[in-house]
């Protein structure tokens, strides 16, 4: 598969490994939750958007074949002690962690899972916990991994 390369027209101008055969005008789906003010950008060549959730609170994207995803999601962070960190998120006991770091009010872990790779980044604010999780085929890692920077990059709040 061979990767080409192009430049989003938004505004965190990130560069994105795209798929040669791409048709779409717009290379990243620029997805931007109201509820709960955080945003990301997620290459069209790879992922669908599967529309926000019910509650508003966030929004799937699926590869086409349905074996990789993202998610990019938000909470409120009603009492302090709630946990709002890349490690919370790791809760089945089959993950096995690669990479593990917090940097101020961000957090970021990724390793594998059975045949998986899963990253994850945490933001926490005053009032909200905004969570990113990508999950793909660890066969495909030469395709995914290009793109899991992009998305982590754009992904704020």
């Amino acid at each position: 598969m061979t990767l080409a390369t192009a430049s989003t027209t938004a505004t965190c101008h990130q560069t994105w490994p795209l798929l040669a055969n791409s048709t779409s005008a717009a290379p990243t789906i620029d997805y931007a939750n109201t509820r709960f003010a955080f945003e990301v950008q997620i290459p069209r060549a790879l992922f669908n958007a599967q529309g926000e959730s019910d509650n508003g609170d966030g929004q799937r994207f699926v590869s086409a074949d349905g074996k990789a995803e993202v998610r990019a999601y938000g909470g409120w962070l009603i009492e302090p002690e709630i946990p709002c960190a890349a490690s919370a998120a790791i809760s089945d006991k089959a993950m096995q962690l690669t990479y593990q770091r917090t940097m101020g009010d961000i957090s970021i872990a990724s390793g594998t899972i059975s045949d998986q790779i899963f990253y994850t980044k945490v933001i926490r604010t005053k009032d909200r916990c905004l969570t990113l999780t990508l999950r793909y085929p660890s066969a495909d890692k030469q395709v995914y991994d290009a793109a899991v920077k992009g998305i982590a990059d754009s992904f704020h709040g």
